[in-house]
């Protein structure tokens, strides 16, 4: 789910924590997440079969949650720019906060599974600094661009593969969770590396 799955939501976050392109991050969400809610449908359930899903079922929980918020949101900023961007700084902070909240009781609620499942970690851990990698090595020679798509790249989609997770194995908590882990792991080691990333753009942009 997390390998087929891209345009996390919180791209953005990280970007502006670095003090890097933040429109290029949002471009690059928007897109992920517009191809995701397309391709993740039709190859999932070819991916595990023996299901009762179908691509419809998949695709219409996608289309609900996903698509039908990012295009309000756009809609709105289109017709009243002036509100989107007086809003927009304080639905970031919300964001944030939602995120960090929702992180801390899911950790709360399912410590003796995450504990179980201990095991998996160096397995997301790999997996993130793999796709991390990918992608800042794709950025060329542009800091900018290669911030952008280490994150982008690194973050993958971990909502989306929670809610395919929940409808293929809602039996099985662990399914869900392992996205999860994925998104606060990606958040412990991105959020350092966007304060790293931050000083090293104001110390270029000084020396030039």
């Amino acid at each position: 789910m997390l390998g087929i799955g891209g345009g996390a939501p919180f791209i953005p976050i990280i970007v502006t924590t670095a003090k890097s392109h933040v429109g290029s991050s949002v471009g690059l969400m928007v897109t992920l997440l517009i191809i995701t809610i397309f391709f993740m449908p039709i190859v999932v359930p070819r991916i595990l079969d023996g299901t009762s899903l179908n691509s419809w079922d998949i695709a219409k929980s996608l289309l609900a949650i996903m698509l039908l918020p990012l295009a309000l949101a756009l809609a709105i900023k289109a017709r009243f720019p002036g509100i989107a961007a007086r809003v927009q700084p304080y639905a970031a902070r919300l964001t944030s906060i939602s995120i960090v909240v929702l992180m801390g009781a899911v950790i709360a609620l399912y410590a003796e599974v995450i504990l179980a499942s201990a095991s998996i970690l160096p397995v997301i851990i790999l997996f993130f600094l793999l796709a991390m990698i990918i992608g800042y090595l794709a950025g060329g020679r542009k800091q900018h661009a290669r911030i952008v798509l280490a994150v982008g790249t690194g973050l993958r989609n971990p909502p989306i593969a929670i809610l395919v997770a929940s409808l293929y194995f809602p039996a099985q908590p662990i399914a869900a969770l392992v996205p999860l882990m994925f998104a606060i792991i990606g958040f412990l080691i991105l959020l350092p590396l966007a304060f790293i990333m931050r000083k090293q753009l104001s110390t270029g942009s000084k020396d030039i």
